[in-house]
């Protein structure tokens, strides 16, 4: 099958160039609204994908070839453009430059909880790929694309209600999006059809022409949007999953949390400017003239749970130079127990049976059924499990408690090694954690005064308890 429309001949000068055999069949690839993009089948079966750029000039596609070598380079998962015998990465056709790209056989990303984890995880080791001059801070698909729109307006006569609506929001950007959120490299198009993957993986990641750097968290709000609703509807746990993989890598600030919701709203309003641009002013009566108006519509659903923390469970352990915190298992209890199973652990508390091991195990397994499990605490010289504790939930707010240590670590710093290691991790995420201690454990109430800790009230669960607040600005003061 050959698309009549194409130059065969320059089609059978790039495979010449590029060193594969003779053509056997081109065919047209579907995805992409600027680009054409061609399945080229050579006569030795091989498979590689002819890329015709139709809205970057030549010297922009050269600059972007050098860009993806150099992602690819630093470990990103992107087809990277095959290099011609002449040393170039592209030949010119009547203007417009023709790449050539290895094929991956393997569908866009799915919409599962594992495979939104996955794109998470790629997004931040993304992230992580240093500037060094290779690219500039002007992100094609967001809000830098709106002057432009507004002088085209004003110069052919096209002002809208969309486009007036676009101008005040336009103005109030800088009081609305912090300054100084972290940047680095993103990638600025993160939707469904730039992202090949299996179920639960993903395998590569498309069509960097808007990359810049930008604001890091552009590219999970983008993200969402493009892979994160179904049915014009946002699906709550398929955003976590994408968080969850990205934080298992980078952490997001609070100061990026908190942003989170605007920076979506500015994304998409920058999606349905694009498509505005595209499908209304650059081609008339487009049959995808109210392409942006989807965009707008899904404004009005509600994302509340974009600034919502899920909890505090570990993707990673956390550790010193002594001791290690990692996500308690079923196979862990034995070895807890031989810790637990001193009366003395218990004397000041008001669970003073909970060393009988029928007691124990009641205790081992609610804290599992804890959204966020428990922390199983390790000696690391002696490889050996010296105690648990755990972050849980107590009205809405993120609490650290139920924590015991072997008494042979009693009176060394084990314990504030144990709280430092879990307030370093909370307050990436948090500004304040709550201690519930029974009013007659006067052992542990001193222990978290030591902290920072201050007395903030009582509340009452079967007994009455003491609680203490540790604010991110006390801490390590």
């Amino acid at each position: 099958m050959v698309d009549a429309k194409i130059n065969i001949d320059k089609v059978e000068e790039l495979l010449e160039l590029a060193g594969c055999s003779k053509l056997s069949k081109i065919e047209i690839l579907s995805g992409g609204w600027a680009n054409l993009n061609y399945l080229v089948t050579c006569n030795d079966e091989t498979k590689i994908v002819l890329k015709i750029w139709r809205e970057k000039t030549p010297d922009e596609v050269k600059e972007l070839n050098s860009n993806i070598d150099w992602i690819a380079k630093h470990g990103v998962a992107t087809p990277a453009p095959l290099k011609l015998k002449n040393g170039e990465g592209m030949i010119v056709v009547d203007g417009f430059a023709w790449i050539l790209l290895p094929f991956i056989n393997a569908p866009w990303i799915s919409q599962d909880t594992a495979s939104l984890k996955s794109l998470g995880i790629a997004i931040a080791e993304l992230h992580k790929v240093p500037n060094q001059g290779h690219f500039g801070t002007d992100y094609s698909m967001g809000v830098d694309i709106w002057p432009e729109l507004f002088e085209r307006a004003e110069s052919e006569d096209k002002w809208s209600p969309f486009l007036r609506m676009l101008e005040k929001e336009f103005i109030k950007i800088d009081e609305k999006i912090p300054l100084n959120l972290p940047k680095g490299v993103i990638h600025g198009d993160l939707f469904q059809d730039n992202i090949l993957g299996n179920p639960g993986k993903v395998i590569a990641i498309l069509d960097f022409e808007d990359i810049c750097f930008n604001i890091l968290a552009i590219d999970l709000v983008v993200a969402f949007i493009g892979c994160c609703w179904v049915d014009e509807k946002p699906v709550e746990e398929l955003w976590f999953s994408l968080l969850s993989g990205y934080e298992s890598v980078r952490p997001l600030s609070l100061q990026e949390k908190a942003a989170l919701p605007e920076l979506y709203r500015y994304a998409s309003l920058s999606v349905a400017a694009w498509r505005y641009r595209k499908f209304i002013l650059d081609e008339e009566n487009s049959e995808n003239a109210g392409r942006y108006l989807l965009i707008m519509k899904r404004l009005e659903e509600s994302v509340y749970f974009l600034t919502e923390i899920r909890g505090l469970k570990l993707n990673n352990p956390l550790e010193d130079d002594t001791i290690k915190l990692v996500q308690t298992e079923k196979t862990h209890l034995e070895e807890m127990y031989e810790v637990a199973k001193d009366p003395l652990l218990w004397e000041q508390h008001n669970k003073k049976e909970r060393w009988q091991k029928d007691n124990f195990k009641r205790f081992f397994n609610k804290g599992l059924k804890n959204e966020n499990g428990c922390l199983t605490i390790i000696d690391k010289k002696s490889n050996k499990i010296i105690g648990c504790t755990r972050f849980y939930p107590h009205n809405q707010e993120h609490s650290i408690g139920y924590t015991f240590i072997s008494r042979e670590f009693w009176g060394t710093s084990i314990n504030f090694q144990v709280k430092k290691l879990m307030l370093d991790y909370a307050y990436q995420f948090t500004d304040k954690i709550y201690f519930h201690v029974w009013a007659n454990n006067f052992r542990s109430q001193k222990a978290v005064q030591k902290l920072g800790a201050e007395y903030f009230g009582n509340w009452e669960d079967e007994v009455e308890h003491s609680t203490y607040i540790l604010k991110k600005e006390n801490w390590n003061k």
